[in-house]
């Protein structure tokens, strides 16, 4: 089971609840889906706040399921995924700072996993932002202005099979932090812009 952004990386996870702020206040907040079948209405996964999303293969490789709870969505194949735009031009991103989370299981290691993100990575050109796992270790990365590649952070610990596990990504414009369970696991200031601190984003997907 996967709960899968980015629609070229593939894995098996299930995924809860996701989140994606501007800031960590509440008002700040520019998407929340809760990733269950009595949020859907049709073909699209209606939001608490912010953008809907359309399940790409629900039924097929996109599930939700209600048991065992907590209600989750279970992703599973390379392309499984929820969109929410084809079109990153239509949607108001956070461009300084960042906060991205998850509540998410994962079900079988891959070597790259995508939790949410808004990425594009073409080898040497790399742009955008990601909250995802790395073969046993969960990961965020982001690319700012003035930059040329993503910096990845990645935990110091290997995550369990099966265990749910609440998962945070930070960026505030100069340092750039991962948390596992609300536990600091890995950060860096290599993404400190020093003429802007727009992110640069690209291909926007969530699962």
């Amino acid at each position: 089971r996967h709960t899968c952004s980015h629609c070229d990386w593939s894995s098996d996870v299930c995924s809860s609840a996701l989140r994606l702020a501007k800031a960590v206040e509440d008002e700040n907040v520019f998407a929340h889906w809760l990733l269950e079948s009595s949020r859907l209405d049709g073909n699209t996964l209606k939001a608490l706040t912010g953008p809907d999303g359309v399940p790409e293969g629900l039924g097929r490789s996109v599930r939700f399921v209600d048991s065992p709870l907590p209600s989750h969505a279970e992703f599973f194949g390379q392309r499984s995924r929820i969109e929410i735009s084809a079109n990153i031009a239509n949607l108001d991103l956070p461009k300084g700072q960042l906060t991205l989370e998850a509540w998410v299981s994962i079900g079988k290691l891959m070597q790259w996993g995508g939790i949410v993100g808004a990425l594009q990575d073409n080898g040497t050109y790399e742009k955008g932002w990601l909250l995802g796992y790395r073969n046993d270790r969960f990961c965020f990365a982001i690319n700012t202005a003035g930059h040329k590649s993503l910096t990845y952070l990645t935990a110091d610990r290997a995550l369990e099979l099966g265990r749910w596990y609440h998962v945070a990504g930070v960026y505030d414009g100069t340092v750039q932090r991962l948390y596992v369970d609300g536990e600091l696991v890995a950060e860096s200031t290599e993404q400190k812009d020093r003429k802007s601190t727009r992110l640069n984003s690209s291909h926007s997907e969530s699962s």
